[in-house]
């Protein structure tokens, strides 16, 4: 007989309000889902929109700063763009 895995779960508690749970209870109701499932689906979206939000403002930041350090710290120029340079001023002289 083929044995199913078992896949291990946390349990979280949260003390509410009467007034709280009855809220949530009405929005799972209006959904068919149970009070649970709806906790666990509303707080997972809203954790993955935090974490997608961070995310975002982290990369902004990252790359803020290298396109500020790119201003800041110019290569100097190789012998290709010095040529080109060049030729690009003779050419506008006429």
């Amino acid at each position: 007989m083929l044995s199913t895995p078992t896949v291990k779960t946390e349990r979280i508690e949260a003390r509410i309000h009467p007034d709280q749970k009855d809220t949530l209870q009405q929005a799972a109701d209006i959904l068919g889902v149970s009070l649970a499932s709806f906790l666990i689906d509303s707080a997972q979206t809203r954790a993955h929109a935090i974490i997608q939000e961070h995310t975002r403002i982290l990369l902004s930041a990252r790359d803020s700063q290298t396109f500020v350090n790119a201003l800041l710290e110019q290569p100097t120029p190789n012998q290709s763009l010095r040529d080109a340079a060049k030729l690009y001023k003779e050419l506008a002289r006429g």
